[in-house]
């Protein structure tokens, strides 16, 4: 297991902008090329404006580099989907989210 119960809190400190969806994947089939992803979702973008985004990448980064500092590989991993597969209770319809 690559990622860890200090990674989870170290990630879980960091405050989320609006209701971004994001997925943490552990890749670690070939113990040679162990990674870790965060997966985040196409539909999303749709919804925010452009310095809602900047706060969306932001928060990424710092995920990122939360990861990192751990020693793991990370890498960012867009979904692109329809706002139906989204790991949440929240779906995106019209402008925004639905609970």
């Amino acid at each position: 297991m690559i990622y860890t119960l200090a990674m989870q809190k170290a990630v879980r400190s960091i405050k989320p902008p609006h209701e971004f969806v994001i997925d943490i994947v552990e890749y670690d089939l070939d113990p040679r090329n162990r990674f870790i992803a965060v997966r985040f979702y196409e539909s999303q973008w749709g919804y925010y404006n452009e310095s809602e985004r900047i706060r969306c990448v932001a928060y990424l980064e710092k995920i990122r580099k939360a990861l990192t500092s751990f020693g793991v590989k990370v890498t960012l991993e867009p979904v692109i989907d329809t706002g139906d597969t989204l790991p949440s209770k929240l779906k995106t319809r019209g402008n925004g989210f639905l609970k």
